[in-house]
């Protein structure tokens, strides 16, 4: 009886694992039931087809394929995952470009765009911001506080700082080096505005900044503002800047959440401490099902809330916000009778008859008292050109 060389059956069961390891992805793509989720917060390349005819097309085919195949073979969520983990629990870093490590275990959202992957810090802090941004952004808010009172309405511009801004020292050093040598466009812009816009500009620094705090105003592993962040702010700019008063409190529980930003980083589990609101007593409804009355506008829209509080006579508030807005919606309630709130994120992909119907309802029928347009210091120039142009036309 011949006997088995453990040297060759070493490389036999080798070159098995190998050949398996290759196996694995395709027998996975051509049997699995459906597609794997989409971890990686882009949209993957779609199937090209059949090969075109030369001359129509087939040069660019086989790059075409090949980007499919690199974005949809089996298992591919897996090793992405498993890349994930490894890269934070060894480095503590994550994969993704756009997210930016700081110090005190504070991370940050660095830009919407993988190729400017610190625009967002930028533009909160003011690095780089020049004299001809701010003036152009104080004339648009400017323009749109006039079309807003022109419509019958009191107009308030909120402008939330964001993580940079109000914890500029957990920052990379070199990036807080840039941040400390700067000036934040909010309080730039303010003071570029006529005194009678100046009234209607609002920032809350001051109040998200308080060191006092029970837990920060901005979970650290979050990009938006959250619980304590959206509570001081709310209070500050009603009580403080608007004078009204408060219809109700609302009860908040300590919960552990998941991070708000984890799209960027698939199967990292990174959570923080958030006080949750609890909208006992309020009549509350998120989604489309809402507001019937905008119609297909709100297929488009998808980020919108009322709350209807148990205290009649209070004012009616319109919230036209970025993505900020929905977390805190619900804390406008304790000083409105009825609040609702729309983002304006995706108003681009209204057609001309939808915009006139989302304008018919949000100011016609619903009649409201106030507008505050809400939205965060890396949106101080975009949202108010964007927001006069689609909500606020010239007559």
């Amino acid at each position: 009886m011949a006997r088995l060389n453990p040297r060759a059956a070493l490389q036999g069961g080798f070159l098995a694992a190998f050949c398996l390891l290759l196996i694995a992805p395709l027998t996975v793509h051509l049997f699995r039931a459906e597609a794997e989720p989409n971890l990686e917060n882009r949209a993957r390349a779609e199937w090209p087809g059949t090969p075109p005819l030369p001359g129509q097309g087939l040069h660019a085919w086989p790059a075409r394929m090949d980007a499919y195949l690199v974005d949809q073979f089996g298992l591919r969520g897996q090793l992405i995952g498993t890349i994930n983990r490894q890269l934070h629990a060894q480095l503590g870093r994550f994969a993704s470009s756009r997210i930016v490590v700081g110090r005190r275990g504070r991370i940050y959202l660095g830009s919407h765009i993988p190729a400017e992957p610190y625009a967002l810090i930028h533009e909160s802090c003011g690095w780089g911001i020049g004299p001809d941004h701010v003036a152009a952004a104080a004339r648009d808010i400017t323009a749109l506080l006039g079309r807003v009172e022109a419509s019958g309405r009191r107009g308030d511009i909120f402008v939330i700082p964001s993580s940079a801004a109000l914890y500029p020292r957990d920052l990379p050093r070199w990036l807080a080096r840039q941040c400390a040598a700067s000036i934040r466009p909010a309080v730039r812009v303010k003071a570029a505005l006529p005194p009678a816009a100046r009234r209607h500009f609002h920032d809350p620094f001051s109040a998200m900044a308080d060191p006092a705090l029970p837990l920060p105003a901005i979970p650290p592993t979050n990009f938006h503002w959250s619980g304590v962040g959206p509570d001081v702010a709310e209070a500050w700019l009603a009580e403080r800047r608007l004078g009204l008063p408060r219809l109700l409190d609302l009860p908040v529980r300590i919960e552990q959440l998941p991070s708000d930003i984890s799209s960027f980083f698939p199967d990292v589990e990174v959570t923080a401490q958030v006080a949750v609101p609890s909208a006992e007593g309020l009549e509350s409804c998120a989604g489309w099902p809402c507001f019937p009355g905008i119609g297909t506008a709100g297929a488009k829209i998808i980020d919108m809330r009322r709350f209807r509080g148990p205290v009649p006579g209070g004012e009616r508030l319109l919230l036209l916000t970025d993505s900020f807005g929905s977390f805190a919606t619900i804390w406008f309630a304790r000083h409105f009778s009825e609040v609702w709130q729309f983002s304006t994120n995706d108003l681009w992909q209204l057609t001309p008859e939808e915009l006139a119907q989302l304008r018919r309802v949000m100011l016609e029928d619903y009649q409201p008292h106030r507008i505050v347009m809400l939205y965060h210091d890396g949106n101080i120039r975009p949202a108010w050109a964007g927001l006069m142009q689609r909500m606020f036309p010239t007559p």
